[in-house]
């Protein structure tokens, strides 16, 4: 299940927990993370985060398998089918998208940005990653999505 979506599950996870830390997680801060997937991230953040983290994703197995391996009751997971984030306004300290808008037209990731902003305590900060072009690790990925586009596929190549 770890590597259903994404690769490097256990090198990635860490790396992600380090950078949502580094860029304004407080230690009982509250961390919402978008498009959570199988739960790279909530695996080793449940380690050594003491707050609150609420993840949520598309597909309902890999959310109930995030929720599984992070070990954590006290934290939150949700199944969404639509662009918003379910919480109030300035309510969380972070807001990470993790390989996330990589995969949303640029309407829909701006979208996201807004919702993002909106539920942000003043101060609060959003991390996200994407694909950088100029950088050769990241050709195989994108060349990856062009076939599969010019193979029918769906996946947006829009990247920010």
């Amino acid at each position: 299940m770890e590597m259903a979506v994404g690769g490097y599950f256990d090198a990635m996870g860490p790396i992600q927990a380090a950078l949502v830390k580094k860029f304004g997680l407080g230690e009982d801060g509250y961390l919402i993370d978008v498009g959570c997937g199988s739960g790279r991230l909530a695996k080793p953040l449940s380690k050594i985060h003491t707050g609150r983290y609420f993840g949520f994703d598309l597909v309902p197995e890999l959310v109930a398998h995030a929720k599984k391996i992070s070990a954590r009751p006290d934290w939150k997971f949700g199944v969404i089918d639509h662009i918003a984030i379910p919480e109030e306004d300035r309510a969380a300290d972070v807001v990470c998208f993790f390989s996330v808008l990589t995969h949303l037209l640029h309407e829909q990731s701006y979208w996201y940005l807004e919702e993002a902003q909106r539920i942000l305590k003043p101060g609060g900060r959003i991390v996200f990653s994407f694909l950088e072009l100029d950088q050769p690790p990241h050709w195989p990925i994108f060349e990856a999505t062009l076939k599969d586009a010019k193979n029918g596929g769906d996946q947006p190549l829009n990247v920010l």
